[in-house]
């Protein structure tokens, strides 16, 4: 078994401790130890990949939210899969730092959670990058299941109503890919309150079960009517990254999540500059432009897609303000 590279294991050591012994947490130290595990993540990449090239978060996006990954494509998804995390260690970090820096004695609390679980999964994601890359593994013999049982997705739901997510214990482990659910929901219901759809009932007045996969069908055949902030078919690979969780139960890596985090954010919350460049947020539904003359259609242009599954007498109920804004 190969050992595990000093600067990683310094870093998951030193918040590991401090967890355990409830001791304040060093901003500088801290620092300094997180810089140098993504220093040594660096040098990897600059190792396996030495070829500079700059990639946009949409495009690291789109090849991290596939489906599958072929054979000959593997070494292309690590490098890809290798930026992701890094980029999203440093989010997280920045998240940690700015706590620390409105808590100047801040014991350890959940906020250094997300750094310890990725920190962890680093050397289970190094392991099996050298093997597509270099041709074996690491060994470094870190490992975390990726399968999850029903028992611990019954006790994430509970956590999560019962507001219990600080405490340690067996649900502890699924509450962070439980969001996933979440951010599926987000999307359906985003899409549908943005075309001013309330409810679809059938003729006799009861609720039906429209996938929400339809609003994301509905949105790609009338994309020329409909703008969004990011590229749609980012928000669609998101969508379906998502159904291997939720319908499989196969965990994906941590930084993924916050990835879907990250890019999805314009669609929920959009902020725009002032005139001296400061960040100022603004009416988020706003971040969703339709043409007008295409949301007074919507209604029958809908009714037409679902017919095929429900029948042509469905009813479709509107919002009154549509989480959009309306433009010629």
């Amino acid at each position: 078994m190969s050992k595990t590279p000093f600067e990683i294991e310094d870093l998951h050591k030193f918040i590991e401790h401090k967890a355990k012994s409830k001791t304040i947490i060093g901003k500088k130290q801290l620092s300094e130890k997180f810089e140098n595990a993504i220093s040594y993540l660096n040098n990897v990449y600059n190792k396996w990949f030495p070829k500079k090239t700059n990639f946009s978060d949409i495009h690291i996006a789109e090849q991290i939210f596939i489906k599958s990954v072929k054979s000959d494509y593997l070494k292309h998804w690590v490098k890809y899969q290798l930026l992701a995390l890094i980029k999203s260690a440093q989010r997280a970090f920045f998240n940690v730092e700015y706590y620390m820096g409105s808590n100047p004695r801040t014991k350890y609390s959940k906020k250094f959670g997300c750094i310890t679980e990725i920190i962890f999964e680093i050397m289970q994601f190094l392991d099996h990058a050298s093997f597509y890359v270099e041709g074996q593994h690491a060994g470094y013999g870190w490992r975390i299941r990726r399968v999850l049982n029903s028992a611990e997705i019954f006790e994430g739901s509970k956590m999560l109503f019962e507001r219990r997510i600080h405490e340690w214990h067996l649900g502890n482990f699924v509450i962070t890919p439980t969001a996933i659910f979440l951010i599926r929901q987000s999307i359906e219901i985003r899409l549908k309150n943005a075309f001013g759809i309330h409810t679809i009932l059938s003729k006799d007045g009861k609720i039906l079960k429209v996938p929400g996969i339809i609003f994301l069908q509905f949105a790609k055949e009338n994309i020329s009517d409909v703008e969004f902030p990011i590229k749609f078919s980012v928000i669609e690979k998101v969508y379906n990254w998502t159904q291997h969780y939720i319908h499989g139960g196969f965990i994906p890596h941590l930084w993924e999540i916050e990835w879907a985090f990250h890019v999805l954010k314009p669609l929920f919350e959009p902020y725009i500059e002032d005139k001296d460049g400061k960040l100022i947020r603004y009416d988020r539904y706003g971040s969703v432009k339709i043409k007008q003359l295409f949301y007074n259609q919507a209604e029958e242009k809908i009714k037409k897609l679902l017919e095929p599954k429900f029948g042509a007498d469905i009813i479709i109920r509107r919002v009154n303000d549509p989480e959009a804004l309306l433009v010629k």
